[in-house]
Protein backbone atom coordinates (compact mmCIF):
# COMPACT_ATOMS: atom_id res chain seq x y z
CA UNK A 1 0.00 0.00 0.00
CA UNK A 2 1.57 3.29 -1.03
CA UNK A 3 0.58 6.94 -0.93
CA UNK A 4 2.05 10.37 -1.37
CA UNK A 5 3.40 10.07 2.16
CA UNK A 6 5.75 7.28 1.15
CA UNK A 7 5.79 3.54 1.51
CA UNK A 8 3.18 2.05 3.83
CA UNK A 9 3.33 -1.49 5.18
CA UNK A 10 0.39 -3.70 6.07
CA UNK A 11 -0.12 -7.05 7.80
CA UNK A 12 -2.31 -9.94 6.63
CA UNK A 13 -3.89 -11.32 9.78
CA UNK A 14 -3.67 -15.15 10.04
CA UNK A 15 -7.39 -15.88 10.06
CA UNK A 16 -6.83 -19.08 8.06
CA UNK A 17 -3.84 -20.24 10.06
CA UNK A 18 -5.87 -19.90 13.25
CA UNK A 19 -8.21 -22.56 11.83
CA UNK A 20 -5.86 -25.08 10.25
CA UNK A 21 -3.47 -25.14 13.22
CA UNK A 22 -6.35 -26.60 15.20
CA UNK A 23 -6.80 -23.85 17.77
CA UNK A 24 -9.64 -21.83 16.25
CA UNK A 25 -9.17 -19.15 18.90
CA UNK A 26 -9.94 -15.58 17.84
CA UNK A 27 -8.15 -13.86 20.73
CA UNK A 28 -4.59 -14.30 19.31
CA UNK A 29 -5.67 -12.80 15.98
CA UNK A 30 -7.15 -9.76 17.69
CA UNK A 31 -4.10 -9.40 19.92
CA UNK A 32 -1.88 -9.51 16.82
CA UNK A 33 -3.94 -6.70 15.28
CA UNK A 34 -3.47 -4.52 18.37
CA UNK A 35 0.24 -5.28 18.43
CA UNK A 36 0.68 -4.48 14.75
CA UNK A 37 -0.89 -1.07 15.22
CA UNK A 38 1.28 -0.42 18.28
CA UNK A 39 4.39 -1.31 16.23
CA UNK A 40 3.49 1.28 13.60
CA UNK A 41 2.10 -0.82 10.75
CA UNK A 42 -0.24 1.11 8.47
CA UNK A 43 -2.93 -1.41 7.59
CA UNK A 44 -4.44 -4.76 8.59
CA UNK A 45 -5.99 -7.19 6.13
CA UNK A 46 -8.08 -10.37 6.21
CA UNK A 47 -8.87 -12.97 3.54
CA UNK A 48 -12.17 -14.61 2.70
CA UNK A 49 -13.38 -18.14 2.05
CA UNK A 50 -16.44 -20.12 3.09
CA UNK A 51 -15.30 -23.69 2.55
CA UNK A 52 -12.40 -23.83 0.08
CA UNK A 53 -9.86 -22.36 2.51
CA UNK A 54 -11.64 -22.22 5.89
CA UNK A 55 -11.02 -19.11 7.97
CA UNK A 56 -12.83 -16.64 10.19
CA UNK A 57 -15.54 -14.58 8.48
CA UNK A 58 -13.72 -11.41 7.37
CA UNK A 59 -16.18 -8.61 8.11
CA UNK A 60 -16.88 -9.99 11.58
CA UNK A 61 -13.14 -10.03 12.30
CA UNK A 62 -12.69 -6.50 10.98
CA UNK A 63 -15.52 -5.23 13.19
CA UNK A 64 -13.73 -6.66 16.22
CA UNK A 65 -10.38 -5.27 15.06
CA UNK A 66 -11.95 -1.87 14.40
CA UNK A 67 -13.14 -1.72 18.01
CA UNK A 68 -9.60 -2.44 19.25
CA UNK A 69 -7.65 -0.06 17.01
CA UNK A 70 -7.73 3.65 16.23
CA UNK A 71 -5.32 4.44 13.41
CA UNK A 72 -4.66 1.60 10.98
CA UNK A 73 -6.60 1.07 7.77
CA UNK A 74 -8.61 -2.16 7.72
CA UNK A 75 -9.27 -4.16 4.59
CA UNK A 76 -10.40 -7.38 2.94
CA UNK A 77 -7.77 -9.05 0.77
CA UNK A 78 -9.92 -10.12 -0.82
CA UNK A 79 -13.64 -10.57 -0.22
CA UNK A 80 -15.69 -12.68 -2.66
CA UNK A 81 -18.82 -10.55 -3.10
CA UNK A 82 -20.40 -12.91 -5.64
CA UNK A 83 -21.11 -15.33 -2.79
CA UNK A 84 -23.26 -12.73 -1.03
CA UNK A 85 -26.54 -10.85 -1.28
CA UNK A 86 -25.89 -7.14 -2.05
CA UNK A 87 -28.35 -5.78 0.53
CA UNK A 88 -26.82 -7.87 3.31
CA UNK A 89 -23.29 -7.02 2.17
CA UNK A 90 -23.99 -3.29 1.87
CA UNK A 91 -25.43 -3.30 5.39
CA UNK A 92 -22.50 -5.23 6.89
CA UNK A 93 -19.85 -3.12 5.13
CA UNK A 94 -21.53 0.13 6.15
CA UNK A 95 -21.69 -1.04 9.76
CA UNK A 96 -18.01 -2.02 9.85
CA UNK A 97 -17.05 1.30 8.26
CA UNK A 98 -19.02 3.08 10.99
CA UNK A 99 -17.26 1.10 13.72
CA UNK A 100 -13.91 1.82 12.05
CA UNK A 101 -14.83 5.49 11.56
CA UNK A 102 -13.97 5.44 7.89
CA UNK A 103 -10.88 3.22 7.93
CA UNK A 104 -12.32 0.33 5.89
CA UNK A 105 -11.04 -0.68 2.43
CA UNK A 106 -13.19 -3.17 0.53
CA UNK A 107 -10.90 -5.44 -1.46
CA UNK A 108 -12.86 -7.68 -3.84
CA UNK A 109 -12.10 -10.62 -6.11
CA UNK A 110 -13.69 -13.36 -8.19
CA UNK A 111 -12.11 -16.47 -6.69
CA UNK A 112 -10.02 -18.96 -8.64
CA UNK A 113 -11.15 -21.80 -10.89
CA UNK A 114 -10.01 -24.64 -8.63
CA UNK A 115 -12.36 -27.47 -7.73
CA UNK A 116 -12.58 -26.38 -4.06
CA UNK A 117 -13.50 -22.86 -5.14
CA UNK A 118 -16.22 -24.13 -7.46
CA UNK A 119 -17.54 -26.35 -4.67
CA UNK A 120 -17.63 -23.31 -2.40
CA UNK A 121 -19.89 -21.46 -4.82
CA UNK A 122 -22.12 -24.52 -5.12
CA UNK A 123 -22.41 -24.74 -1.34
CA UNK A 124 -23.56 -21.11 -1.27
CA UNK A 125 -26.11 -21.76 -4.01
CA UNK A 126 -24.33 -19.51 -6.53
CA UNK A 127 -23.61 -20.72 -10.09
CA UNK A 128 -19.84 -20.46 -10.53
CA UNK A 129 -20.18 -19.23 -14.11
CA UNK A 130 -22.17 -16.19 -12.92
CA UNK A 131 -19.53 -14.88 -10.54
CA UNK A 132 -18.18 -12.09 -12.78
CA UNK A 133 -21.62 -10.74 -13.66
CA UNK A 134 -22.72 -10.93 -10.04
CA UNK A 135 -19.62 -9.06 -8.89
CA UNK A 136 -20.17 -6.12 -11.25
CA UNK A 137 -23.88 -5.85 -10.48
CA UNK A 138 -23.35 -6.27 -6.75
CA UNK A 139 -20.84 -3.42 -6.57
CA UNK A 140 -23.28 -1.15 -8.40
CA UNK A 141 -26.11 -2.09 -6.03
CA UNK A 142 -23.96 -1.60 -2.93
CA UNK A 143 -22.83 1.84 -4.07
CA UNK A 144 -26.43 2.83 -4.74
CA UNK A 145 -27.48 1.65 -1.27
CA UNK A 146 -24.60 3.58 0.30
CA UNK A 147 -25.37 6.84 -1.50
CA UNK A 148 -29.11 6.98 -2.15
CA UNK A 149 -31.96 7.32 0.31
CA UNK A 150 -34.01 4.62 -1.42
CA UNK A 151 -32.98 2.28 -4.21
CA UNK A 152 -34.94 0.62 -6.97
CA UNK A 153 -32.89 -1.73 -9.13
CA UNK A 154 -33.86 -4.11 -11.93
CA UNK A 155 -30.89 -6.26 -12.88
CA UNK A 156 -29.90 -9.67 -14.10
CA UNK A 157 -29.38 -11.15 -10.65
CA UNK A 158 -31.24 -8.89 -8.21
CA UNK A 159 -34.36 -6.78 -8.22
CA UNK A 160 -34.97 -4.20 -5.51
CA UNK A 161 -37.93 -1.93 -5.04
CA UNK A 162 -37.73 1.14 -2.81
CA UNK A 163 -35.07 -0.33 -0.49
CA UNK A 164 -33.24 1.74 2.12
CA UNK A 165 -30.20 0.52 4.06
CA UNK A 166 -29.08 2.27 7.25
CA UNK A 167 -26.63 3.19 8.54
CA UNK A 168 -24.84 4.68 5.59
CA UNK A 169 -21.05 4.21 5.66
CA UNK A 170 -18.91 6.62 7.64
CA UNK A 171 -17.47 8.05 4.44
CA UNK A 172 -19.85 9.54 1.87
CA UNK A 173 -20.08 7.10 -1.02
CA UNK A 174 -18.81 4.18 0.99
CA UNK A 175 -15.34 2.71 1.49
CA UNK A 176 -12.82 2.66 -1.36
CA UNK A 177 -12.96 -0.50 -3.47
CA UNK A 178 -9.75 -2.31 -4.42
CA UNK A 179 -9.82 -5.04 -7.04
CA UNK A 180 -7.74 -8.20 -6.84
CA UNK A 181 -6.72 -10.26 -9.86
CA UNK A 182 -4.86 -9.99 -13.15
CA UNK A 183 -7.41 -11.29 -15.68
CA UNK A 184 -8.88 -8.97 -18.33
CA UNK A 185 -12.15 -8.41 -16.47
CA UNK A 186 -10.53 -7.57 -13.15
CA UNK A 187 -7.88 -5.36 -14.76
CA UNK A 188 -10.62 -3.40 -16.54
CA UNK A 189 -12.64 -3.15 -13.34
CA UNK A 190 -9.58 -1.91 -11.46
CA UNK A 191 -8.94 0.75 -14.09
CA UNK A 192 -12.51 2.01 -14.44
CA UNK A 193 -14.43 1.30 -11.26
CA UNK A 194 -12.04 1.00 -8.32
CA UNK A 195 -9.66 3.02 -6.20
CA UNK A 196 -6.92 0.40 -5.87
CA UNK A 197 -5.55 -2.87 -7.25
CA UNK A 198 -4.08 -6.02 -5.75
CA UNK A 199 -1.62 -7.48 -8.31
CA UNK A 200 -1.82 -11.26 -8.62
CA UNK A 201 0.80 -12.35 -11.11
CA UNK A 202 3.31 -15.19 -11.28
CA UNK A 203 6.03 -13.03 -12.83
CA UNK A 204 6.90 -9.60 -11.40
CA UNK A 205 8.09 -8.56 -14.87
CA UNK A 206 4.43 -8.45 -15.93
CA UNK A 207 4.03 -5.34 -13.78
CA UNK A 208 6.47 -3.34 -15.87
Amino acid sequence: MASGEGLQVGVLLPTREAIFTGGSAAAPVLAMAERAEALGFDSLWVGDSLTARPRFEPLTVLAAVAARTRRVSLGTAVLLPALRNPVLLAHAVATVDRIAEGRLILGVGLGNKSAPSQAEFAAAGVPFEHRSGRLKELLAVCRALWTQERVTHAGRFWNLRDVEVLPKPHRPGGPPVWVGGSGPLMMKLAATDAQGWFPNMDDAAQLS
